[in-house]
């Protein structure tokens, strides 16, 4: 007959030996369900879009640079900065009395020439007769043709100097080209300015910016410059209502690249940033929703397929030119099937052949016993 507290510390041991046995079972139980069950997706027909987001800042579609086109002091200044303009509005005015002086000595220049035009022509018809007569030699006849011409082209020439005159003194108050904000001042009365005729430039005295007619600016990589191009239509979603989707296109598209700053080396050197390509967009509608530096997403889709059949990118295994995909199996567990791949995004992949609607695909490779 065995002791109690032998039987108890038997019976103990049991129960531990029974415990042990129980947790293996069904840790077993657990890691061979989850071997069962691994991951996996439906093919379904979903749309696949391939497109590239980046940002940009709302700006005007068009800035006008205001410099002279008269010389003279500046008497009068209409506008201050920030201040808006309508198109036709006067900006400033130009003392016109040097440039009235310059026309009323011009004029007189343009009488003398054309005097001594009509002079040469005299005397040439008078030059012809005695060259019939033999009374002069050819050589004198053609020095009295040249005269003529000579004096044609001076009375020309000051002609054309007095309509420009004329041109300038019609300009001594600036007026504005278009409706906007005077959005950059450099001229302050008393100063003196010279025109863009006398200049080759001119300085720029003030900038307008239009108001109504906004687009957007951004910076790209050399590699997203690559796939865009000119008239490509994008979308463009406001900071401000990311909810509201506006249709835009690609305007412009800078060759050079803008050269983006750097970090600074352990010699304090600045260090060349990657190259960046300035892009303008162009806003096809909503305008009045857009109000100018506020910031904008825009997507431009490089290839989409609508309504095709679709899994998720990383069901989609490759290997050089060869694509294949793990279909999920009730007996084998997993079927490795070849597949053809067509249009792809960030996170799914068109199958144009090797799948049915319906079927499941893992989305990692099965692991082998």
């Amino acid at each position: 007959m065995i002791p109690l507290k032998k039987k108890y510390f038997l019976g103990m041991a049991a129960a531990a030996v029974a415990v042990a046995i129980l947790g293996i079972v069904v840790w077993s139980a657990h890691r061979n369900a989850k071997k069962e069950q691994p991951r996996m997706a439906v093919v379904e027909k979903k749309d696949v879009v391939d497109s590239i987001q980046f940002r940009g800042t709302v700006v005007s579609a068009r800035k006008v640079p205001i410099s002279a086109e008269a010389s003279g002091q500046v008497v009068k200044l209409y506008v201050r900065q920030g201040e808006r303009v309508e198109k036709g509005a006067p900006l400033l005015e130009i003392d016109p009395t040097q440039l009235t002086s310059k026309v009323d000595r011009q004029k007189i220049m343009v009488e003398k020439s054309q005097v001594m035009f009509a002079n040469s022509e005299k005397e040439l018809a008078r030059a012809e007769e005695l060259f019939k007569e033999s009374l002069i030699t050819e050589s004198q006849l053609e020095d009295f043709k040249k005269t003529k011409e000579l004096t044609k082209l001076d009375s020309e020439m000051a002609r054309k100097e007095l309509d420009a005159l004329d041109q300038q003194l019609s300009k001594v108050v600036i007026k504005a080209p278009i409706s906007g904000i005077v959005t950059a001042k450099d001229v302050e009365e008393g100063e003196v300015v010279a025109s863009t005729v006398e200049s080759n430039a001119g300085k720029v005295l003030l900038v307008i910016t239009e108001d109504t007619h906004k687009g957007i600016e951004a910076m790209v990589s050399d590699v997203e410059r690559a796939v865009l191009k000119m008239d490509q239509p994008v979308f463009v979603w406001l900071d401000v209502d990311a909810g509201k989707r506006y249709a835009a296109k690609i305007s412009k598209m800078d060759a050079a690249a803008a050269q983006a700053d750097g970090a600074k080396q352990n010699d304090g050197a600045a260090k060349a940033g990657p190259s960046q390509f300035r892009i303008e967009v162009e806003i096809l509608g909503g305008q009045e929703d857009f109000i100018l530096g506020s910031n904008a997403t825009i997507e431009a889709v490089l290839q989409e397929a609508r309504g095709v059949l679709s899994i998720p990118i990383e069901a989609l295994f490759r290997e050089g030119e060869q694509a294949w995909v793990y279909v999920a199996a009730a007996r084998s567990g997993a079927e490795k099937r070849p597949v053809v791949a067509g249009t792809s995004s960030v996170d799914r992949v068109e199958i144009k052949e090797g799948l049915s609607a319906g079927e499941k695909v893992l989305l990692e490779e099965p692991s082998i016993e």
